[in-house]
C-alpha cells in the first residue's frame, strides 16, 4: 500500500503531539513529586549552628550551617507516618521521625567530633519560624565601674510566633529553654521561661522559683541582630549584667 505525503505528514504530526504531551505529563509528575510538602527548621548547639529541612513526596533535602560550614544533605526516601528517614552527605547526617498521625517530629544529628542538640519547628504560612545564632555574656561591675565580661556561652534561639525555644551551652551541659513573650515595646520585653539542663527532648522543669516569674529585658534590634540584656543590682557595690546577642540565620 502506498502512503501519500499527506498521510505521512498527518502521522508525524500525531506522533509529535503525543510525544509532547507525554513529556509534559512527565514534567508535571516531577514537579508534583519534588514540591515541598513540609518544612522544618531549628538551631543546633554543640558547637553552634542551624538547619532547614524540606520534605517532598519523593524524598527530602536539608541545609545545615555548623561552625561556619555548610552541608547539603538528601535522601530519595519519603517520610511516612510512624516512620523515620535519614539524610546524609556522606559525612554528616540527620534523622527525623514522626508519629502515626504525621505529627510530633523528633530530630537528631550526627556530626563527627560533636554531640549535637537541636530544636525543631514546623514552618507554615501562619507560622513563619525565625532562627538566630549568638551568645550570652555574663558581665560584672564593681564600685560603679564599667561592666567587664566574665563568661561567654553559645546561645541559639528559634522564634515560633510569640513563643521561643533556646539552646544554651553552659558549664553543666546544654540548657533547653522554652518561653513566651508576654509583652513587648520598642525597647523592652517581658518574658516567662522554663528550662532544663538536659539538651534532649525531656519535659521542662523549673530550676528554681525565679524561672516561673516574669523577666523584663532591655530589647534592641539593629538589622538582622537582636540584643537582649538584663541588669541585676546584686548586693553591695557589685552589679551583674546578662547580655544576649543574636544574629538572624540566612540559609
Amino acid at each position: 500500500m502506498k502512503i501519500t505525503n499527506k498521510i505521512k505528514f498527518a502521522l508525524i504530526s500525531i506522533l509529535s503531539v503525543s510525544l509532547f504531551f507525554t513529556s509534559c505529563d512527565s514534567d508535571d509528575d516531577n514537579e508534583i513529586n519534588n514540591a515541598v510538602v513540609s518544612e522544618y527548621t531549628g538551631v543546633l548547639v554543640g558547637s553552634t549552628g542551624a538547619y532547614k529541612l524540606n520534605l517532598t513526596k519523593s524524598g527530602a533535602s536539608a541545609t545545615i550551617l555548623f561552625d561556619d560550614k555548610k552541608y547539603n544533605l538528601s535522601t530519595d526516601k519519603p517520610l511516612e507516618p510512624g516512620q523515620s528517614i535519614s539524610l546524609t552527605d556522606g559525612s554528616v547526617s540527620l534523622t527525623i521521625a514522626i508519629d502515626n498521625k504525621g505529627e510530633n517530629p523528633v530530630i537528631s544529628f550526627k556530626i563527627p567530633g560533636h554531640t549535637v542538640s537541636a530544636t525543631i519547628h514546623k514552618v507554615t504560612e501562619s507560622n513563619d519560624v525565625q532562627v538566630y545564632q549568638g551568645y550570652q555574656t555574663e558581665q560584672k561591675s564593681t564600685n560603679g565601674g564599667p561592666f567587664i565580661e566574665r563568661e561567654r556561652e553559645v546561645y541559639n534561639l528559634s522564634f515560633n510566633n510569640k513563643e521561643f525555644t533556646c539552646l544554651e551551652e553552659g558549664e553543666n551541659g546544654i540548657y533547653r529553654i522554652k518561653g513566651v513573650i508576654l509583652k513587648s515595646t520598642e525597647n523592652e520585653l517581658t518574658i516567662q521561661e522554663k528550662r532544663t539542663n538536659n539538651g534532649g527532648n525531656t519535659p521542662l522543669v523549673d530550676l528554681n522559683e525565679e524561672d516561673s516569674k516574669d523577666t523584663i529585658l532591655t530589647f534592641k534590634k539593629t538589622g538582622n541582630q537582636l540584643i537582649w540584656s538584663e541588669i541585676d543590682e546584686g548586693s553591695g557595690n557589685t552589679r551583674w549584667k546578662d547580655e544576649i546577642i543574636l544574629t538572624k540565620v540566612k540559609f
